[in-house]
């Protein structure tokens, strides 16, 4: 996802202002920024569910100082081996 966004912002920047080429490739590069929100989001929130830990600490991801550490520790943190609200562990033992 980050290759395309970064094709659409060269193309952007290649292109004229005032041409239609500039607004359509905008408008791809906001739909394309929104599905790379959504997928981050949704990854997110399924990793915390996988960790057991509350839903609420999404916010971490939205503060800039924070965001990174939080990532880094998402990634780091092993799943829970037990059921939880959520159902079975992925790969369970």
């Amino acid at each position: 996802m980050l290759s395309i966004l970064t094709v659409i912002v060269v193309m952007i920047v290649q292109a004229p202002e005032d041409s239609v080429r500039f607004s359509l490739l905008s408008g791809a590069f906001l739909i394309a920024g929104v599905a790379s929100f959504w997928s981050v989001l949704a990854l997110s929130i399924k990793r915390l569910h996988d960790i057991g830990w509350s839903v609420g600490l999404i916010i971490c991801l939205f503060l800039p100082p924070v965001a990174m550490v939080s990532i880094l520790i998402l990634a780091i943190v092993p799943g829970s081996q037990a059921t939880n609200q959520h159902g079975l562990p992925p790969f369970p033992k």
